[in-house]
């Protein structure tokens, strides 16, 4: 689902809208974010659950389009299914 975010130029670094989804009972909140402190630094795909969160700055521009179960293989994560 897509949730309507600041954009950023709100201070928060948050570029766009958010995607939320649940991926084996946890809920993931998905964002782009460039850091307002340090705008030099490269912009990440954040992913977000249960107060933990993951980044990575390589990820395909179209990554609100991408299907949830591949998008959150770009930070490593296995679903409870392929072990």
């Amino acid at each position: 689902m897509d949730i309507p975010a600041p954009a950023s130029d709100d201070g928060t670094g948050i570029l766009g809208a958010m995607r939320e989804f649940v991926i084996d009972g946890s809920a993931w909140r998905v964002f782009e974010f460039k850091s307002p402190v340090s705008p030099d630094l490269p912009t990440r795909l954040t992913f977000e659950t249960n107060g933990v969160y993951r980044q990575t700055t390589s990820f395909p521009p179209n990554w609100r389009q991408v299907d949830p179960e591949a998008l959150i293989l770009l930070i490593g994560w296995s679903s409870d299914a392929d072990e």
